[in-house]
């Protein structure tokens, strides 16, 4: 019954930028934990190199070929 999904991209620059350390720490949603009902936070990084990193998110929705449609 999943209707909706949130996607996270992590993109970096092809080429490294000179006097760029990237020391930051990137959120990429949360972990499911089933037993808890709650989750952490999924963190990456710091890398500590010369690329520069941009975070994306997106809530797409999904369309279910088995349920109901919607009528335009």
């Amino acid at each position: 019954s999943v209707v909706t999904a949130r996607v996270f991209v992590l993109a970096r620059n092809i080429d490294p930028s000179p006097g760029h350390e990237d020391t930051r720490t990137y959120v990429l949603g949360h972990v499911a934990d089933a037993a808890l009902g709650t989750g952490a936070e999924h963190v990456v990084g710091p890398f500590n190199d010369g690329y520069k990193r941009s975070v994306f998110q997106e809530t797409v929705r999904l369309q279910n070929v088995s349920g109901r449609r919607l009528s335009p």
